[in-house]
């Protein structure tokens, strides 16, 4: 197939080429009926001759265009002719990231350039589509600074096969047998490394913030194991806790009332220490406290301070499973121990917030009908709000609307009637003769 500088195909006139890859050829083009210029990503006829390829070519270009993400370079159409398939694309203002390489010394601009990657990598993987070739030709430095992923699933007739010598450094080695998006968290280590030392293999060239970050995005962490960018996400932040002497992470000292919130009670499908990625210890069975940060869990033998933990756990009545990983902050000998989650999924969290909502009304159900005192303390809501409610009434309306339910909660937090620590609930409320002692106050 003939590609030159003003030959017309369908809507698209081609401008110039851009570059060529082993399974691709970049032209800059027009869309004439918008008047728009675009990228056409081109596959080689010799690959589009095979309907398998050329499907797959094709699947990936309809995925990429329900991707909306600043950081992805968007696809617009697809246009077929006999001889190949045309991936027409947002024409970016950017240039690759290979000549940045070892130019990047300062932790917070490599710590943004991760960020800039891994963002919309979250987008693609929560909507199943891995990258698959990330390396510094695909990644681009635009105009304002900030990065951009072009060429999503570009290779596409085989896992190592088309790559030149030097992008190959980049890729996982086969006996690392990765997920394709565990395959994309470990390219993303490479690049980081590249950008800071211009060697993708140089980790131990690196500062001991950015080597822990890259060893754990690398897989070789035993402790913790990403296996989607969401979980890659919040090590940006701990990195910047390693201590140098050490290299791990140094965290604050653990206020156990953050994580012991909400009385509930979850049967543990999975419990285990993280003693490396493939391998686990299983340990405890129950979770008896819960809120959006933290667990605790009760067993007589827990693990030390410091211990990385993943926990599955079913949420009755819904059996919705959560995936969390975390560490031991704190232990309570013969009780159990206090765990810090560190990696939840979107999807997990999300299903965590609901249930922490659903515990905090639990809480405000419970003072209100359990205690003796209940038609003090709804007399004392009714005044607050200065509305006319029946019991009833009021648990209805809480159990419906998050604003009055924050709302009930800080009034009461406010008098003393829930303890809290600062605007937190800790889900331990005060006893008949505490509450007799408030309300007579009011």
């Amino acid at each position: 197939m003939n590609l030159t500088p003003g030959q017309v195909i369908h809507d698209l006139r081609i401008i110039e080429p851009v570059a060529e890859g082993p399974h691709t050829i970049l032209l800059s083009g027009e869309q004439m009926c918008l008047h728009r210029k675009v990228a056409l990503k081109v596959l080689r006829p010799e690959l589009a001759a095979h309907d398998t390829i050329r499907q797959k070519f094709r699947n990936n270009g309809r995925q990429m265009a329900m991707l909306v993400h600043p950081g992805i370079v968007p696809v617009y159409d697809i246009v077929e002719t006999e001889e190949t398939t045309i991936l027409v694309c947002k024409l970016v203002e950017g240039i690759p990231v290979w000549g940045l390489g070892g130019k990047i010394a300062s932790l917070d601009s490599l710590l943004q350039s991760a960020s800039d990657i891994l963002l919309p990598l979250k987008a693609a993987h929560e909507n199943g589509l891995p990258h698959g070739n990330l390396h510094p030709g695909n990644v681009l430095f635009q105009k304002d600074g900030s990065l951009c992923l072009s060429d999503f699933g570009s290779d596409f007739t085989g896992r190592a096969t088309g790559r030149t010598e030097t992008a190959q450094a980049f890729f996982p080695p086969e006996q690392m047998q990765l997920s394709p998006q565990e395959s994309d968290i470990y390219m993303v280590g490479r690049i980081l490394t590249f950008l800071a030392t211009g060697n993708a293999m140089a980790t131990a060239d690196l500062m001991p913030q950015l080597k822990w970050l890259v060893t754990t995005l690398s897989g070789q962490n035993p402790e913790i194991h990403s296996q989607t960018a969401a979980d890659a996400l919040p090590l940006l932040k701990q990195c910047k806790q390693v201590n140098p002497s050490t290299e791990k992470p140094v965290l604050p000292p653990a206020d156990r009332r953050r994580y012991r919130r909400f009385p509930t009670t979850m049967r543990v499908v999975v419990a285990e220490q993280r003693t490396n990625a493939s391998t686990a210890k299983t340990l405890m069975g129950k979770i008896s406290d819960i809120s959006e940060n933290g667990a605790f869990v009760p067993t007589p033998a827990p693990l030390s301070e410091g211990s990385f933990v993943r926990l599955q756990f079913e949420v009755d009545p819904q059996k919705v499973r959560l995936d969390v990983v975390g560490i031991v902050r704190w232990i309570e000998p013969g009780s159990g121990m206090g765990i810090q989650f560190l990696q939840v999924a979107t999807a997990d969290g999300n299903a965590l917030r609901g249930l922490v909502a659903q515990r905090q009304l639990d809480e405000i159900q419970k003072l209100i009908s359990s205690s003796s005192l209940h038609r003090q303390i709804i007399r004392f809501i009714r005044l607050r709000w200065g509305v006319p409610l029946s019991q009833t009434q009021l648990l209805g309306h809480l159990g419906t609307s998050r604003v009055l339910l924050d709302r009930a909660i800080h009034e009461l937090n406010e008098v003393g009637l829930l303890k809290s620590d600062g605007d937190m609930v800790t889900g331990i409320y005060p006893s008949d003769e505490e509450v007799a002692t408030l309300v007579s106050q009011i």
